[in-house]
């Protein structure tokens, strides 16, 4: 299991991020979140970033559980595990969270749009689905140089 060293601005602030306190009053009924990526075939977008932390006792909590329901038709989708310096969680001194990693790569075909849809689940037990479409862009092909024809004098 290798290491993801990120380090980001505000503490743990990122798009679908999950900060919780670890002690959950009552379970919520499940969300569904809705959103939407470009892509480059080849090139690898982080379409998801997860992890949490307990502010009242300045630790982290074990990384969310990530499971795909609907997998990508059109790329590859890979979930790393990784950690993170949170540095700024209320008045804790800096301490490192445990992170789940979601990563798309377009693959190269036809295809202009992708799907992925996966469930995550916190260390409380909350759980959120994401459904995620991707709008593959492919790259613009590279135009040959053009070839003069040779000049007779």
């Amino acid at each position: 299991m290798g290491k993801l060293s990120l380090r980001l601005a505000g503490g743990l602030a990122s798009i679908g991020s999950l900060l919780a306190s670890a002690v959950a009053l009552g379970q919520p009924a499940p969300t569904t979140n809705y959103t939407s990526f470009d892509a480059v075939p080849g090139k690898t977008v982080q379409i998801g970033f997860f992890g949490s932390a307990n502010k009242k006792e300045c630790a982290p909590v074990h990384a969310p559980t990530i499971r795909v329901i609907e997998p990508p038709k059109a790329g590859t989708l890979m979930v790393r595990h990784g950690e993170v310096a949170a540095d700024k969680v209320g008045s804790c001194a800096p301490f490192k969270v445990p992170v789940q990693v979601v990563l798309y790569t377009a693959g190269r075909g036809d295809a202009d749009a992708d799907r992925v849809i996966y469930e995550v689940t916190s260390a409380t037990g909350q759980v959120n689905t994401y459904q995620i479409t991707i709008n593959i862009k492919n790259r613009p092909a590279r135009s040959p140089a053009i070839q003069q024809p040779e000049q007779k004098s």
